[in-house]
């Protein structure tokens, strides 16, 4: 079983409102595929197109999509890995720009990548627990305390994690909340 790689994908500074439509009837069309590569490769005109499953994304991409006249989303869970791919294919042959925020627990990875006009640019990159704290802040590390209330190694792991990232007004906040839970 594959692990669940989240990714929230942000499309936008398209050139025409026909480009959207292509890109929604396509997303529209993922359950007629076999494989992520033809699938890619069936909206790609313009641009070279990768030879293996994996230059596009995870083998499955389970997403749900919402459009308006100026962008589009994308949100969904790909296996093992994030659809960086796939975004900078899209990117360069509807020469738009990407942002794509992805995070995997079970991998323990995490990050922000915008794509414009086929060119990658590394927003953030880094274990999953530095994702959540560069993400949602110190909030992000208190909701997975949280969840692993009682799981003493759990816990020592998402501090030896973050310690080095975290601001001194954080780490005061840190320190009153397992003050709490020790």
């Amino acid at each position: 079983m594959a692990n669940n790689c989240y990714n929230h994908i942000f499309m936008y500074g398209f050139k025409n409102k026909s480009d959207i439509d292509k890109i929604t009837n396509w997303l529209k069309s993922y359950d007629k595929f076999d494989y992520i590569r033809d699938w890619v490769n069936s909206i790609l005109d313009n641009t070279e197109k990768p030879s293996k499953d994996f230059d596009y994304g995870g083998r499955w991409f389970d997403f749900d999509f919402d459009a308006d006249v100026d962008s589009v989303q994308i949100f969904g869970d790909s296996a093992w890995i994030p659809m960086l791919g796939m975004c900078e294919l899209l990117s360069k042959e509807f020469e738009i720009t990407i942002d794509i925020k992805f995070e995997d627990s079970a991998i323990n990875c995490g990050g922000s990548y915008m794509y414009k006009n086929g060119y990658e640019g590394i927003i953030f990159y880094g274990t999953y627990n530095q994702y959540l704290y560069y993400y949602k802040g110190i909030n992000g590390i208190l909701d997975e305390l949280d969840y692993f209330a009682g799981d003493k190694e759990a816990i020592e792991g998402i501090l030896d994690d973050i310690s080095n990232n975290l601001s001194n007004h954080d780490k005061k906040i840190l320190n009153e909340y397992i003050s709490l839970i020790d």
